[in-house]
């Protein structure tokens, strides 16, 4: 009763919250940024809610005579989309404690998907591949390989799709992008996921519901049970979640998604967000998120029953492609946010930390440009700094050094012509941690190259 009662105040709580404060999910850190260049307006903006509601896109294809040959044929085949998606990832990170990590790989995907047949089925698969360039094992850790610096390859998905008008039921292998629960696509083959989900990604009230039954981590081959993947190995354990939005206007939504995996952990996540332009050049964008996060049952996890919750808060405003953001959060004393099954959706998440430690106040700005006015219409940038304060050891109280991280990214994106799908990112990161012997570092250089064939 105890416990019921303290997580119905922490719900009523974080709904006064999201209702009250003003703020921001601009780009909602990392979540956001791992598959999004940088938002040339507050309206442009991604948020983790708002994209794990809404289907992926499909692009026009880089050979329209090909595609022009399908025309006369049945829907289910005229329709099929088939991506080669390749991609070369050189990684290297000097934490601020610990060892080194490094490598070099490449890889990608293929992925297929079928057009509707009668309007209500349709199949899809895609086979991911990462290959081992250089990763001596003395540098193991960057994630871009098996442990130990190995290659892989998986069919990371295999789905069949049942529509009736808006709603869609997909069952096998297939990919998600929810707070907490997404593709956590920032080494060299995106998280999937095993089960079955029903979604309506359009309209003012829409919905994700889903049963689980197993995770694909980012590199790894094998699916895995959530409990397993939570860092409990003796027990198989699945996820239900259920999540709603509501969405009156392009300007404004709001909503929850709830995961719960039996006697390991339960998350709640709610946002709001809200966008205004004052001219046809300024905007400006409020908004905020609550995250509450506990063990259940048998408490797999730690032996003993935890409970924490988190609060962020973000004001941005854009004016002629540059966009300015300020973020704060704070996480509750009892335990830090654990995030076992994708990206942390905080605003403050970073390239090597989260800020998201047991009693932690942290606050960031963020700024952001794209180059058109000087002829560079492919080019943008943005960066970051972050500071952390107050985080303690949750078992032992004792106080935590501050953290202070400094991130910045160029991306160089084509949107027109035949290299329209190419992308080059290059990121940094410094990391700073008081009493620590050095500064942290972190460099990224990422190709990406997504051919849409069909």
């Amino acid at each position: 009763m105890e416990r019921r009662a303290r997580r119905a105040a922490g719900v009523v709580l974080g709904a006064a919250l999201l209702v009250f404060v003003a703020a921001d999910s601009a780009s909602a850190g990392e979540a956001v940024a791992e598959e999004n260049t940088a938002p040339e307006s507050v309206e442009k903006m991604e948020t983790p809610l708002k994209q794990g509601f809404e289907g992926e896109k499909k692009k026009a294809s880089l050979f329209p005579g090909l595609r022009q040959h399908l025309q006369q044929l049945p829907p289910f085949l005229r329709d099929t989309s088939l991506h080669l998606h390749l991609r070369s990832y050189a990684f290297n990170r000097l934490p601020t404690f610990g060892d080194r990590q490094a490598a070099f790989a490449g890889g990608g995907w293929l992925a297929y998907e079928s057009g509707w047949w009668a309007e209500r089925l349709s199949l899809g698969a895609s086979l991911y591949t990462s290959q081992r360039f250089w990763g001596p094992s003395r540098f193991e850790g960057s994630q871009l390989l098996r442990p130990v610096q190995r290659s892989y390859s998986v069919l990371g998905k295999a789905f069949l799709k049942l529509r009736h008008q808006s709603h869609v039921l997909t069952v096998g292998r297939q990919d998600l992008n929810l707070p907490y629960v997404n593709r956590r696509d920032n080494r060299m083959t995106p998280q999937t996921f095993q089960g079955a989900t029903l979604t309506r990604g359009e309209g003012r009230a829409r919905y994700a519901l889903g049963y689980l039954t197993d995770i694909k981590l980012r590199n790894s081959n094998d699916f895995i049970s959530f409990s397993e993947a939570a860092g409990v190995g003796d027990r198989a354990r699945r996820m239900f979640f259920g999540g709603l939005a509501l969405v009156p206007s392009e300007s404004f939504r709001i909503g929850a998604v709830d995961y719960f995996v039996r006697d390991t952990l339960n998350i709640l996540y709610a946002e709001l967000d809200w966008t205004r332009n004052l001219t046809d050049e300024l905007g400006v964008r409020i908004g905020a998120q609550f995250t509450d996060q506990r063990s259940v049952g048998d408490d797999l996890l730690t032996g003993s029953s935890f409970d924490t919750r988190v609060f962020g808060a973000r004001a941005s405003a854009s004016w002629r492609r540059a966009v300015l953001a300020l973020s704060f959060s704070t996480t509750a004393n009892e335990a830090g946010i654990r995030s076992p099954y994708g990206s942390y959706p905080g605003y403050l998440s970073r390239m090597q930390s989260d800020f998201n430690r047991a009693g932690e106040e942290a606050f960031g700005v963020d700024l952001s440009y794209h180059f058109h006015s000087i002829g560079l219409e492919a080019l943008s940038a943005f960066g970051s700094y972050t500071r952390g304060w107050d985080a303690r050891d949750a078992d032992t109280g004792r106080s935590l050094p501050d953290r202070h991280e400094w991130n910045l990214t160029f991306d160089w994106r084509p949107k027109e012509g035949r290299i329209r799908g190419f992308w080059l990112r290059v990121r940094g990161a410094l990391a700073e941690e008081d009493g620590a012997e050095h500064t942290g570092g972190e460099f990224r250089i990422i190709l990406n190259y997504d051919i849409p064939v069909l």
